[in-house]
């Protein structure tokens, strides 16, 4: 799976209008992709030639090339690290070795023909569903490489355990904040972008439910999810997250694996994540006020799938105001004058 940076991270402005299904065929496909590699990777521009050489750590065989060895190191000694910690968390081991592929940037990574799928800007991280392989570039940030990395191989656990479990339920089809969320759950536990935005839908009454969040496909899987682990890890015990999982994979439904693990369903589940996050996010002897009573809308709807504007950048002289927006389906950065707002 794919790791969008919130980003930080991922896949979903690859992914965000699939339906579970057809994002789980697309995962497991890679076999047949291998049948035809006569066209894999054509549609991908290759700038270079990779000089990859390979070492081995206790668990993974790091490939990398030679400007990249002094982080490709740092990176064996952080997956060895992350290894250690969710397999302990999870009660798991992976028997297979890990692949680990390290790229120098962001334009190396995209140019990987480890899937076949076109990479964005915001892609920080893919895992390969049959072999585990788990690709990602080096960035600038060692604590970002980290959340990145860990995150990837929460999915090679999740892989392997969908794989391997002796009493495997054919019908499972896990939500995908039940594999996100999780992934950011276990890689960087409560960060503040989730916590602004539970704060967010709890102050506006639109923090979704388990049940909604069951059918969303956009970035809220990521942080919504990782808001749900949080409470549940964090009421229970970091290990139920292991053991919730597993019991999904084993009776083929989140409703009935949160039952046995937790005594309760999904509709409770809510009730209770709800209370939780009002009490640790909210503030609760303060009087908060609504954006509309502090200042002016200056970005409208415009269309059926106009639903991000994001991250905005004023210019110097305050006269204007750069910010990205998904009005034509696709992300793109716009510019707003102030005379037009």
């Amino acid at each position: 799976m794919k790791h969008k940076n919130r980003f930080s991270i991922l896949e979903m402005s690859l992914f965000a209008s699939w339906p579970p299904l057809a994002l789980l065929i697309l995962l497991l496909a890679s076999s047949v992709s291998a049948q035809v590699g006569y066209y894999f990777g054509q549609n991908k521009v290759l700038y270079k030639d990779f000089d990859w050489a390979v070492f081995r750590t206790e668990h993974f065989d790091v490939h990398y090339y030679p400007e990249e060895k002094q982080a490709a190191l740092d990176a064996a000694r952080m997956a060895e690290r992350g290894y250690d910690y969710l397999s302990a968390v999870l009660d798991h081991q992976i028997k297979e070795r890990i692949p680990l592929l390290l790229y120098a940037s962001l334009n190396d990574f995209q140019q990987t023909n480890v899937i076949s799928d076109l990479l964005d800007q915001g892609t920080r991280g893919v895992t390969e569903s049959l072999k585990k392989r788990v690709v990602l570039p080096i960035t600038g940030s060692y604590r970002e490489f980290n959340h990145v990395l860990v995150h990837e191989l929460v999915h090679a656990f999740q892989y392997d355990i969908m794989q391997n479990s002796q009493f495997k339920n054919s019908r499972f089809n896990p939500p995908l904040w039940f594999v996100e969320g999780m992934a950011e759950y276990l890689s960087v536990g409560m960060d503040n972008t989730t916590r602004m935005w539970v704060r967010d839908g709890l102050l506006n009454d639109k923090l979704l439910t388990v049940s909604q969040l069951n059918n969303a496909y956009d970035i809220r899987v990521y942080r919504l999810g990782e808001s749900l682990w949080h409470y549940i890890g964090e009421t229970y015990d970091k290990k139920i997250v292991g053991n919730i999982f597993k019991s999904a994979v084993n009776l083929g439904e989140v409703d009935q694996a949160l039952k046995k693990q937790l005594g309760f369903d999904s509709k409770e589940l809510t009730k209770r994540w709800h209370e939780y996050a009002r009490k640790s996010t909210v503030p609760q002897d303060s009087t908060l006020q609504t954006p509309e009573q502090i200042a002016e809308r200056i970005t409208h709807q415009q269309g059926y799938y106009h639903r991000l504007n994001v991250a905005p950048s004023v210019s110097p002289d305050g006269n204007q105001i750069a910010y990205v927006a998904n009005k034509n389906l696709n992300e793109d950065i716009f510019l707003l004058s102030k005379d037009e707002s």
